[in-house]
């Protein structure tokens, strides 16, 4: 994953994946809401996206992400469910506390750790499965 990305610039991304997901146009007031932040927040952070070749933006146009940030995207969203999913399933946290703090934690976590993550929670789910 790229370094350089801000855990600002990161929740951009995931707020454009998961918006394109549910809606095919992606627009700056979509993140907007998406994130409770103000349109000129959005606008800024949409430029820095653009300049690292991470979407396609242009004012007043539909945003997509590029091949790299699709893929930065999916590691992003990737660490956040993994992490949503230990807590909601592991530690019985409620769904929204667990929503909350994964955000916050998926910035501070690399590679390493959410694979080791991605697999204890698989394992984890597997046992309770057999049970």
């Amino acid at each position: 994953m790229n370094t350089e990305l801000s855990a600002s610039l990161e929740d951009y991304l995931e707020a454009i994946a998961i918006l394109s997901q549910e809606n095919e146009l992606v627009r700056c007031s979509n993140i907007g809401v998406h994130l409770k932040v103000k349109k000129s927040s959005v606008t800024n952070a949409l430029r820095h996206l653009y300049k690292m070749n991470l979407i396609n933006y242009t004012p007043y146009k539909p945003i997509k992400l590029t091949q790299t940030g699709k893929q930065i995207a999916v590691e992003i969203l990737k660490k956040h469910v993994t992490i949503r999913e230990f807590f909601v399933n592991v530690l019985g946290i409620g769904d929204a506390k667990a929503d909350e703090a994964a955000c916050k934690i998926e910035h501070a976590i690399g590679k390493e750790i959410t694979d080791k993550l991605v697999e204890f929670v698989r394992d984890y789910k597997g046992e309770q499965n057999e049970a």
